[in-house]
């Protein structure tokens, strides 16, 4: 797998990311019903990307950040444009991490609506999206402070 987030995250994560950019990831099934927002068809694009409920929490975190950000149309666009962001060392390599994150989150989520007729609110969905960042953060960047009020929305 050749990525510029393969590195220092959770395998499972990682091959997700991999099979997004690379288009196989929805592929795999052929899916005619969207878990997360409730409507017709599925994509890579629209359920990291553009999806209501994807959109409301990406909005959330360009608040957060004090970005303002027009989202591409494509997963492997908004990968390369969110590299060219960044700062220091740690807060560029958080700054990574947040995509995956939240796409490993909303990943879960969808499987979770799908497989087991499970759905979270949005607030849970933040929670978990917060505490898996800070969780990654934490065990992968080994600097624990960093992360803590950054993303609490």
């Amino acid at each position: 797998m050749s990525t510029p987030y393969n590195h220092n995250f959770p395998h499972a994560a990682s091959e997700l990311l991999y099979k997004s950019i690379n288009s196989i990831l929805l592929h795999e099934w052929t899916l005619q019903y969207l878990h997360m927002c409730k409507k017709d068809g599925e994509s890579v694009n629209h359920l990291f990307l553009h999806c209501e409920v994807v959109t409301k929490t990406w909005n959330e975190i360009f608040v957060r950040v004090g970005i303002a950000w027009v989202m591409p149309m494509h997963v492997v666009d908004f990968l390369t444009f969110w590299q060219g962001i960044g700062g220091s060392r740690i807060s560029a390599a958080v700054w990574r991490m947040i995509p995956l994150c939240l796409f490993w989150c909303l990943w879960l989520e969808r499987n979770g609506r799908c497989f087991e007729d499970c759905e979270c609110s949005m607030g849970e969905l933040r929670e978990f999206f917060h505490s898996s960042l800070s969780f990654w953060v934490k065990n992968l960047v080994r600097d624990g402070n960093f992360c803590n009020g950054l993303f609490l929305f």
